[in-house]
Parts: C-alpha cells; sequence; structure tokens
C-alpha cells in the first residue's frame, strides 16, 4: 500500500509545531500552539493532531514517513516527541522515521539560507549551546562548532562569527549585551518565527536527513549535530 503523506513534528521548544504533508509537499493542516512552560505538549499533541488528520480524512497508515526535532531542547518536549514517533512506529510498522535537530532547523528557515548562521540556545545551569552553521541553498549543512559555553562567550563567538545570530528567547534576561553586536543581525527565536515542520519538509526534499529505525532514535539533549549514543549524562557539559 501506498503511503504518500508526511508528518512532521517538533516539540521541543515552547512553541508545539505539527505539519501534514502530501507527497509533493503541499501541506494538509498544521499544529501551531504556544506553551510557554513546555509541559503541556503531552497533553494536547495527541487529540489535537487526531483533530487535524480527521478534518482531512487521513488514517494513519496513510502517513509514510514521519519527520521529527530530537532536540537539543526542553528535556520533556523531547521525551514528548519521541514518544509520539515510537507510538506511530508500532501502530505503522513500515512508517520511515528521520530525526533533525534544532540547531539545522532554525538556520534552514528560509531566510537564513546561504547565510553564516550562530545559534544560542539555553542549556540551563548557567551554560548555552552554540553552533555556528551553513545551510545551502541545496540544503546541505555545514558545521563548525557546536560547544557548551558560559554566559556571554556565545556572543563574542557570534560577533566574528557569521552574518546573523539566533537567540532563544529565555536567553535574552542572561545575557545583558545581547542587541550590542555591530555587523550582526540578531534575531530572538520568537521572532523568527520558524515553522520548523515546513523546514524540516524542505530539507528532506533537498536530500538531507537520514532515515534511523524507531527503535534506534535517540534524543539530542545537549549540542552533538549527529547523535551516535546516549547523551542524557552530558546536560551539564560533562561526558
Amino acid at each position: 500500500m501506498t503511503k504518500p503523506l508526511t508528518l512532521a513534528l517538533d516539540t521541543t521548544m515552547a512553541r508545539l509545531q505539527v505539519g501534514l504533508y502530501t507527497q509533493a509537499g503541499e501541506s494538509l493542516g498544521c499544529i501551531n500552539q504556544t506553551d510557554a512552560r513546555q509541559r503541556h505538549h503531552s497533553a494536547v499533541l495527541l487529540p489535537r493532531l487526531a483533530e487535524m488528520m480527521a478534518q482531512h480524512a487521513v488514517a494513519p497508515d496513510q502517513v509514510g514517513r514521519v519527520l521529527v526535532n530530537v532536540g537539543p531542547g526542553s528535556f520533556t518536549g523531547i521525551r514528548t516527541g519521541l514518544t509520539m514517533v515510537r507510538i506511530w512506529a508500532q501502530v505503522v510498522p513500515e512508517v520511515v522515521c528521520i530525526p533533525f535537530n534544532t540547531f539545522e532547523l532554525l538556520a534552514a528557515a528560509p531566510p537564513y539560507r546561504g547565510l553564516n548562521v550562530t545559534v544560542l540556545l539555553n542549556a540551563y545551569r548557567q551554560q548555552h549551546m552554540v553552533a555556528r552553521l551553513c545551510v545551502a541553498k541545496t540544503g546541505q549543512v555545514v558545521w563548525h562548532q557546536a560547544p557548551l559555553i558560559e554566559p556571554n562567550a556565545g556572543l563574542d563567538w557570534a560577533r566574528w562569527a557569521g552574518d546573523v545570530c539566533l537567540v532563544e528567547d529565555s536567553l535574552v534576561g542572561v545575557l545583558p549585551t545581547w542587541a550590542d553586536m555591530p555587523g550582526v543581525k540578531v534575531v530572538t527565536v520568537d521572532e523568527a518565527a520558524v515553522f520548523t515542520p515546513a523546514v524540516m519538509m524542505a530539507l528532506y526534499q533537498a536530500g538531507h536527513g537520514q532515515v534511523v529505525p524507531w527503535a534506534q532514535l535517540l534524543p539530542n539533549y545537549v549540542q552533538q549535530p549527529h547523535i551516535t549514543q546516549p547523551v542524557a549524562k552530558t546536560r551539564a557539559g560533562k561526558s
């Protein structure tokens, strides 16, 4: 049976984002809902998803692939998304799972493709996760570095590293000098308003992303662009 539809979901940050797409990349429906504390994604994801699919008369076995953001982001949010994918894969064993990460999805948004982008995310415990990367118009992601660093050091990195700096909103108060960066366009994640499911779909159509068996999907709790082993113990920058 042909399974032409693609489900893309991101539960890693404050905004719950889900998209349902045809094989050609046309959007059938979307969920874009804010939860500032990221505590209610698990409660609303399934009913909202069921409602969206019912509106378009879509059955679970019509979904041939699931694209998912595995982090970094909220611990609870990351687990919510991965749990949904694992449940889906058990209901529809033939489904293909393709993970993406927060860094590449933010930097791959249409306004920033082809630019040198620095992404600053909040790792808490007085640390930030920073990645400098370039997403070419072909969908290729070029990584330069993705360290855990101390407050404000990420801004120094961004000052000389690139054209655009995307800063997670919770860092604005922690980094008082975040806007004082001549020559660099600074945008908060909320201001950027990136709908990551659409970015995932665009990257997938451009040939980016690697199929991973659902049982081998791992959360990206820290900064690695490619996860090869569980990294829960490295949250505070310790291996």
